[in-house]
């Protein structure tokens, strides 16, 4: 075994490194920056502040080189490693995987790294950074590991997706190449598409996996037809798009799709082959959850030979309807699971494990926009042992209604809900008209319930930060609207600040915005309205209710010296430890 982990900064190498050593403890593993601390004897920031960034370049070379002399070993590479300079002769005795997270291109900001451009704010750092490395990552890898949020520890999915023992039952893997096949040949069934591959790439393919299951995709008008129809045989099934126009003669597909960007014109043209011996694929661009509504009820009408796969318009930047394509998964024959070729439509791979081993037939959820960053779906796969899949589903505040019945419908009972929502949930399950909201609801005896536990874990982040109420410290929350209520079931002497005005949310003397704060609770987002707070504040201790790697409450944190800053990942996980209990009809004391 022979592996090289790359991905950006911040993405979670040196930690997956450690629980691949636990799948393979007989493999040599070794992060290549530690490597380099202990070989040098001083610390990767001192190399940066005395040597440079190009000298600490040619060490990390120096010593990979010596590495990969060795015959067993898996190497972690920091994110600026120069893989365009190493020997192909090299590179390719490596299996080289992506780390990748749907978070790395939103940014993050460090508190304990060395910064490479000083002249530049951290966010702008990183995205520039950010930009120059995808390239590479996405030349050199032979296939990339999309990683959940949140996964911090051992798990039983990662370990059959590493140790390759369980091919697909359901779903076809959309190969982008001949290496990504050698390398995910276990998978045993395949999606060929003519707009990613060559024909002769193809038959390689074919010609090598003669014991696997194949879709071969037509998408391009140049193609020629008799080729593909020479391919068929029973492991081998064609795809005719009709967007290239009616099925040709000559031409024998055993499905038919259609990928349209019209959703009604999609819909009108595929009902033309509905009484046809075909199986259906229905795939067009949805722009609503009216049309998600629409798809579904189409396919449930002939589950057996109709599938609905909707795709998100490419004004987006992340899916709106993966998370529907997770639920389908159990729902229809023909799925395609997310690879090197990266379409974020499709479930990852380890989203297809994680929903395969799930035992109930109900699903869990988490609602927010955006909610890509969610921690939910990993940390509520951990509590439950994976029994129940959840997943996280991009909702805006005044779609929140619809969603609810139509969750029903798909068996979603459990959820839970992010800023912007937690103020709309609370106003759907209660008559009251407060300004409170919750980020907990069940569906239990055909109605929602609701609670918050924000409270629980607003109380356990300040004990983590070591801050002890009963000396009444002088807290100042900046922003918070979400959460105002929860944080002041602990600390009702809170003063809270506008995080767009800087304005004081009462009717107390704004003379307090003069006085410096012992502690500032960030609880704003990051966005071009958000301000900083008053430079005369110098607080001893910032603890940010955010857990996300790009929060501005990190920004703020460099810019006041010597201040202790506590993320939100504590907050976060007590919270939700409190959800399971529950959803779960536990105790919540």
């Amino acid at each position: 075994m022979k592996k090289l982990i790359i991905g950006h900064r911040g993405s979670g190498k040196s930690t997956f490194l450690k629980r691949h050593q636990n799948y393979f403890p007989q493999v040599n593993h070794v992060d290549l920056d530690l490597f380099i601390q202990e070989s040098e004897k001083k610390p990767i920031s001192e190399i940066f502040s005395n040597q440079g960034e190009s000298e600490f370049r040619k060490l990390e070379i120096k010593y990979f080189k010596e590495l990969a002399q060795r015959d067993e070993i898996v190497i972690s590479l920091g994110a600026g490693f120069l893989l365009n300079t190493i020997d192909h002769q090299i590179l390719e005795k490596f299996e080289i995987i992506y780390l990748s997270r749907r978070t790395d291109k939103d940014g993050r900001v460090f508190l304990n790294r060395p910064r490479l451009n000083k002249n530049l704010s951290a966010i702008e750092e990183y995205s520039i950074r950010y930009s120059e490395r995808e390239p590479l990552f996405r030349q050199y890898n032979q296939w990339v590991y999309h990683i959940p949020e949140g996964l911090n520890q051992s798990s039983l999915i990662e370990e059959i997706i590493f140790k390759k023992t369980q091919p697909l039952i359901i779903g076809y893997y959309t190969l982008s190449g001949e290496p990504e096949f050698q390398v995910q040949k276990y998978l045993n069934r395949f999606e060929l598409r003519s707009d990613i591959l060559s024909m002769d790439e193809m038959k390689t393919i074919l010609s090598k996996g003669q014991d696997c299951e194949f879709i071969v995709s037509v998408r391009r008008k140049k193609d020629k037809y008799t080729d593909y129809q020479n391919l068929r045989t029973k492991k081998i099934r064609l795809d005719w798009p009709l967007e290239l126009g009616d099925v040709p003669r000559d031409f024998q597909p055993d499905i038919i799709s259609v990928h349209g960007n019209n959703f009604d014109e999609s819909l009108n043209l595929i009902e033309k082959y509905t009484n046809k011996k075909y199986s259906l694929k229905f795939c067009p661009v949805v722009d609503n959850l009216k049309q998600l509504q629409q798809g579904f009820a189409w396919q449930q009408l002939d589950p057996e030979n109709r599938n609905f796969l909707p795709r998100t318009p490419s004004k987006f930047d992340r899916s709106l309807w993966r998370w529907f394509r997770i639920i389908m998964l159990n729902k229809q024959n023909i799925n395609f699971i997310q690879s090197k070729a990266d379409f974020d439509d499709q479930p990852s791979l380890y989203q297809y494990f994680y929903n395969r081993f799930a035992t109930e037939t109900t699903y869990g959820a988490v609602v927010g926009y955006p909610v890509h960053h969610s921690r939910t779906p990993e940390f509520q796969g951990q509590l439950c042992h994976y029994k129940k899949t959840f997943i996280d589903v991009p909702v805006k505040s005044n779609d929140l209604r619809e969603y609810l019945d139509f969750f029903k419908l798909l068996k979603i009972d459990t959820i839970a809900v992010t800023a912007p929502l937690k103020v709309e949930a609370q106003k759907l399950v209660s008559e009251q008209n407060t300004d409170e909201g919750i980020n907990t609801l069940k569906f239990t005896n055909n109605q929602w319930l609701g609670v918050t536990t924000d409270h629980f874990g607003f109380r356990d982040l300040l004990e983590s930060a070591g801050i002890n109420l009963s000396t009444k410290p002088k807290i100042y929350v900046w922003g918070g609207a979400g959460v105002l209520s929860a944080l002041q079931k602990i600390h009702s002497d809170l003063k809270c600040f506008s995080s767009r005005t800087g304005e004081l949310k009462s009717d107390e003397s704004t003379a307090e915005i003069l006085s410096s704060p012992d502690v500032v609770i960030w609880a704003a987002p990051r966005s071009i309205d958000t301000q900083f707070p008053p430079e005369l504040w110098f607080p001893h201790k910032i603890v940010d209710l955010n857990y996300v790697e790009n929060s501005m409450g990190l920004d703020y944190a460099q810019k006041i010296s010597g201040v202790e800053y506590y993320s939100g990942v504590k907050m976060f996980e007590s919270q939700a430890i409190k959800q399971y209990e529950f959803w779960n009809n536990k105790d919540q004391s």
